[in-house]
């Protein structure tokens, strides 16, 4: 019988990821998702500020009231409520969760 170990919501037993027990159809739709160049790209994420040098002050502009940010040159993350595509962290760790428990429930 297989360990299972749980660290916060990621449970694993024997490779197996127990909390996704994906079909074929789940990874065909996550590798039907790749784009051209094989990024899996999401939009809404969070992004921040490229880091421009330390913060100088300015006057207060409603440009950054609904983010959590300053100015340009806060790097917190904010929400990016436009569609701009990007590569996202968060996403490729899920379906690469998924893809992996999927082959090893293959062996």
């Amino acid at each position: 019988m297989s360990k299972i170990l749980t660290i916060g919501e990621i449970s694993f037993s024997g490779g197996v990821d127990v909390a996704v027990i994906p079909d074929a159809d789940k990874v065909i739709e996550i590798l039907n998702q790749l784009d051209d160049q094989n990024c899996w790209m999401a939009s809404h994420i969070m992004i921040s500020n490229p880091y421009s040098g330390n913060g100088k002050k300015s006057e207060l502009t409603d440009k950054y009231a609904k983010t959590f940010v300053g100015d340009e040159t806060d790097t917190s993350p904010f929400p990016d409520d436009s569609e701009k595509l990007y590569i996202s962290t968060e996403k490729y760790i899920e379906n690469m969760r998924i893809l992996i428990s999927f082959l090893n429930l293959q062996k």
